[in-house]
């Protein structure tokens, strides 16, 4: 049974079916009419161009493919109620940025990443997330990020690389195994860099510096048991970090909200539509378009914008997408399940 209270996201067998629509109906929504149909329909947020007309293959790269391997495992995770460190209901402020409250000891919580041409959302998420708790509870002593690299083709057993995962495969490998440090693509940090190359998940007309994802080969690399960085002098073993307690939080705002500011981010996992992609800026709200997929997101706070309230979220498309990499969807009403997914986790104490 999983815990009680826990909100599942549905294991709809939708990922090949849903391409295979997609791929008949063409890309509409990627469309003018598509983008002026979205802003004419309402003022929450604006949509633009983010894609090229003919990116359909690359769009169902980056999502998740939700399967049933090893969900049975997500038992083992609690579901966390109480936590003598949360502050109390009147404590929650109107408006919270992990990024302003810990920002000096731990910059790296504003780095926004990105998963390349590689459905590893799950892993890029959860080895964020879980590297903003690591600063946080050393109190800046961890300056590392944790690697993506080494969650995403190493766990296996939970997850399935590029083809996608679930964000509980990344925070039980945390608990289970252990995490070595990491870097972005070509970086001299950490054990582990990131290999999957940043590619450009927008439209050519719009300045960036990556090239277009489609341009780029599809990877898959191999588990490597060993620092692949040759400039890191740790070794694999050492490197390591763990966390001793993971968990899911329950579908309730306040909760959640309190453990945020303990702790640090935590992720989310995000029903996709078709309109997503054309997000710019606002609080987000689906226009009753096409299901698509999946999306691990890490939750950095929370706001209120046009008297609506809103989740502030860290996307892993580079900062040239959406709203400079992040993207606002609307809190307090499990809107695209964004509530029904909630995990986060409790470092080990930090040892340099």
């Amino acid at each position: 049974m999983y815990p009680t209270g826990r909100v599942i996201v549905p294991r709809l067998c939708v990922f090949f079916m849903i391409a295979q629509t997609f791929v008949e109906q063409g890309t509409a929504f990627l469309s003018d009419e598509s983008i002026n149909r979205i802003n004419s329909a309402q003022n929450s947020w604006k949509a633009g161009r983010n894609y090229d007309l003919n990116s359909e293959e690359k769009i169902m790269r980056l999502l998740d493919k939700l399967d049933e391997k090893n969900l049975d495992e997500a038992d083992e995770l609690p579901l966390k109620t109480k936590d003598p460190a949360w502050p109390s209901d009147e404590e929650i402020p109107k408006t919270f940025d992990a990024r302003k409250k810990w920002g000096k000891i731990c910059p790296q919580i504003s780095d926004i990443q990105d998963q390349g041409n590689c459905g590893s959302s799950w892993a890029v998420a959860s080895s964020s997330a879980a590297s903003d708790r690591l600063c946080i509870k050393s109190k800046g002593k961890f300056q590392d990020s944790l690697s993506a690299q080494h969650v995403a083709f190493c766990s296996l057993r939970f997850g399935n690389g590029c083809d996608g995962g679930n964000s509980f495969y990344g925070w039980n490998f945390l608990k289970k195994s252990g995490v070595v440090t990491g870097g972005g693509f070509n970086s001299s940090k950490g054990c582990q860099p990131y290999s999957i190359q940043p590619c450009m998940h927008h439209s050519k007309d719009k300045p960036n510096p990556y090239p277009h994802c489609q341009t780029l080969p599809k990877k898959h690399p191999d588990c490597e048991l060993r620092c692949t960085n040759d400039q890191y002098t740790k070794s694999f073993k050492k490197d390591k970090h763990k966390f001793k307690s993971v968990y899911f939080l329950p579908k309730n705002v306040t909760i959640m909200q309190k453990d945020i500011m303990t702790h640090g981010p935590i992720t989310f996992s995000f029903q996709v539509y078709s309109d997503f992609f054309n997000y710019k800026s606002g609080v987000y709200k689906n226009t009753s378009s096409e299901y698509l997929g999946n999306l691990a997101v890490r939750a950095l706070g929370w706001g209120e914008e046009n008297e609506q309230p809103y989740w502030l979220i860290a996307n892993a498309w580079n900062p040239y997408w959406g709203d400079k990499g992040l993207f606002k969807v609307l809190r307090g009403s499990n809107h695209c399940d964004i509530e029904g997914y909630a995990l986060g986790g409790v470092p080990r104490k930090y040892k340099i």
